[in-house]
């Protein structure tokens, strides 16, 4: 069974507040050849409000100098960002505000990378609309 967005709110319905649950390859709500599918970013798990992602680098992922593009990094937060609020919010509707990255070391051709939990707090209603932090 493929995860569509509505469908991960009822995937991690039953989950306790910090919990996460192993997400099969090839489940995830991922259009063929949008930015996530040709990046192959995937969730490797998720939560309420929680999730895991990976991204298994290559040369498409590198800069000039053969590192990974930063770009690259900031697209696989962003995703596992969204895929642990649609799995928080019910109508799984929202927006990103504002997304930073620091970079705190290098990643390079044949390594993987994850992305730690990304941690939701229930929605508050503010203004008429849910609001999330991650």
């Amino acid at each position: 069974m493929t995860l569509g967005q509505n469908m991960l709110y009822e995937f991690a319905e039953d989950l306790p507040p910090g919990e996460v649950r192993a997400v099969e390859p090839g489940t995830a709500p991922v259009p063929d050849g949008c930015l996530l599918d040709v990046l192959g970013i995937e969730p490797t798990h998720i939560g309420r409000g929680a999730c895991r992602a990976r991204m298994r680098i290559g040369a498409r992922h590198l800069n000039q100098r053969g590192l990974v593009q930063g770009g690259a990094i900031v697209a696989l937060a962003d995703a596992a960002a969204g895929w642990a609020s649609y799995a928080a919010l019910r109508e799984g509707r929202f927006t990103t505000l504002e997304l930073n990255c620091d970079f705190m070391g290098r990643a390079a051709e044949g390594g993987v990378l994850r992305d730690p939990p990304r941690r939701t707090p229930p929605p508050s209603i503010s203004g008429g609309g849910p609001l999330s932090w991650t």
